[in-house]
C-alpha cells in the first residue's frame, strides 16, 4: 500500500512540475517574442512534434513562411547583435524552444 501511494504521489508531482515547466516556457516565448519583434505582441503559438525524417522539411517551410520577419536569421550576423534574451543554440526567424518530454513518459514506469 505504501509503495502504491508513493508511486501516485510521485506521478502527481511530476505532472505538476511538467505543467509548471510548460508555463515557464510560455512566459519565455512571450518575452522572447516581445524582445525580437516589439510591441504590440501579436503572434501565434504552436506546438509541433515532427518525426525525425520530416524535421528538416518543416524547418524549411517555417523559414519560407516567417523568413521575412527577421533578417538576422539569414545573414551571417554576429549573434551578439540579435535582440534576444534567451539565445541558445541555433537562431531562426521565429521563436523556437525545444521541449524534452522523455521524463514524463518514464513516470508511468516508476
Amino acid at each position: 500500500l505504501i509503495k502504491k501511494l508513493r508511486k501516485q504521489w510521485y506521478q502527481r508531482r511530476v505532472r505538476e512540475a511538467f505543467l509548471n515547466w510548460t508555463h515557464v516556457k510560455a512566459l519565455r516565448l512571450f518575452t522572447e517574442s516581445v524582445l525580437r519583434y516589439g510591441l504590440p505582441a501579436t503572434f501565434m503559438t504552436a506546438i509541433l512534434e515532427p518525426n525525425k525524417k520530416s524535421e528538416k522539411k518543416l524547418r524549411e517551410k517555417l523559414f519560407a513562411m516567417y523568413g521575412t520577419l527577421d533578417k538576422n536569421a539569414s545573414d551571417s550576423t554576429d549573434l551578439g547583435d540579435i535582440p534576444a534574451m534567451f539565445l541558445t543554440g541555433d537562431y531562426y526567424p521565429y521563436v523556437y524552444f525545444d521541449i524534452n518530454t522523455a521524463f514524463v513518459e518514464n513516470v508511468r514506469d516508476f
